[in-house]
């Protein structure tokens, strides 16, 4: 209780920090005329619009003509402004504010999940503390207080993995649902989660180690993966109904010109890239052997962007992606300037805020 306790505050405290440094270098543009107002001048930023636009009009009927030029509400899934109309309708309360309580309830409950399930992985509650105040301090957790969908996404990975590892498959089978309807790389997490779910089980001993030990109770225990693929395909089918293309989500795509290939301006993007780039390294030098789900997991979330040349939304992609920082916060844990580390972490996440707060799209 006490190490939940050491999170929620570390937590907090980064928090009203993000709004110390909004009030200074946004000042002269926050109304400070209501909390609503001023919250959104701080935490309304890029796709906030979009998901705002979700919860005041619904998605639009459309026809595959016309994704790719104007309907590029369809990009965005329904899970995230559902929650927050859902809590505007409950407490009558503004779209910023319905946004801003569940930043705080989403990020802090992923946090604590995240120190659970280092609990089980690694049996030492010090090292788990340390871990997740090492995630709270990651130089792109800032996201997970803004208006977007990091933080539910993160939320929902976090505890569909810890209900894998607890064999706890009935919870995972209405967890993983609301998955696929957070973000379009949710259905790729749920094939991540079932190689995690026949690690687990022993039929997957290594990167290319299989086993044929317990085949009856796992082809069982697999039927608890049918929920969030048959979400999946409904959802698709909504699509349909409305624009005429199950693929709506990837069509829009077009629209923004994601064609692939390096961008004009990748340089500005090489900062994240390297500091990625030495989290992974530390990774794979401290994988364990059994672990082909978070390797997969990894590469294939940060191979979305690069394929499409969105590298300005590697950030965004690389920070729900704990199990990277769970075994770099392990292997960091063990050397004697670990404290240092974290330090030097969280101050380039004010740094980044910064930028974001700035509207620089090298953090959109």
């Amino acid at each position: 209780m006490k190490h939940k306790n050491f999170i929620l505050l570390s937590a907090l405290t980064i928090k009203v920090v993000y709004l110390i440094i909004a009030i200074i270098i946004l000042n002269n543009t926050i109304h400070y005329n209501d909390f609503s107002t001023f919250i959104g001048d701080i935490f309304f930023r890029w796709d906030t619009r979009k998901y705002y636009s979700l919860v005041m009009n619904g998605y639009p009927h459309s026809n595959p003509e016309l994704l790719v030029e104007k309907d590029h509400i369809w990009a965005f899934f329904p899970l995230y402004p559902g929650i927050i109309y859902t809590l505007m309708k409950l407490f009558s309360i503004s779209f910023n504010t319905s946004a801003f309580i569940w930043s705080i309830f989403s990020s802090i409950t992923a946090f604590i999940g995240i120190y659970w399930f280092c609990i089980h992985y690694f049996k030492d509650s010090n090292k788990s503390l340390f871990i997740t105040l090492f995630f709270i301090c990651l130089p792109f957790s800032f996201y997970f207080s803004g208006f977007l969908t990091e933080s539910t996404f993160l939320l929902l990975l976090v505890f569909s993995f810890l209900c894998i590892y607890k064999e706890k498959y009935f919870i995972f089978s209405l967890l993983s649902p609301l998955l696929v309807l957070v973000r379009a790389n949710g259905i790729l997490s749920v094939f991540i989660l079932f190689l995690f779910f026949l690690e687990n089980k022993g039929l997957i001993t290594g990167f290319f180690k299989f086993s044929l030990f317990n085949i009856k109770d796992t082809i069982l225990k697999s039927l608890f993966f049918i929920p969030p693929v048959l979400t999946f395909f409904a959802y698709c089918a909504y699509q349909y109904y409305m624009t005429g293309d199950f693929f709506a989500f990837i069509t829009v795509q077009k629209a923004w010109g994601r064609t692939g290939g390096l961008p004009h301006d990748f340089s500005i993007f090489r900062i994240p890239i390297f500091i990625l780039l030495l989290f992974f390294i530390v990774y794979i030098l401290n994988v364990k052997k059994n672990q082909l789900s978070f390797t997969l997991l990894i590469l294939l979330t940060l191979l979305l962007p690069i394929s499409t040349g969105t590298f300005g939304s590697i950030p965004r992609y690389s920070c729900i992606l704990f199990p990277l920082y769970i075994i770099t916060g392990s292997a960091i844990y063990k050397i004697k300037v670990k404290w240092l580390i974290v330090t030097i972490s969280v101050f380039i996440q004010f740094y980044y805020y910064i930028l974001w707060l700035k509207l620089y799209f090298v953090t959109a």
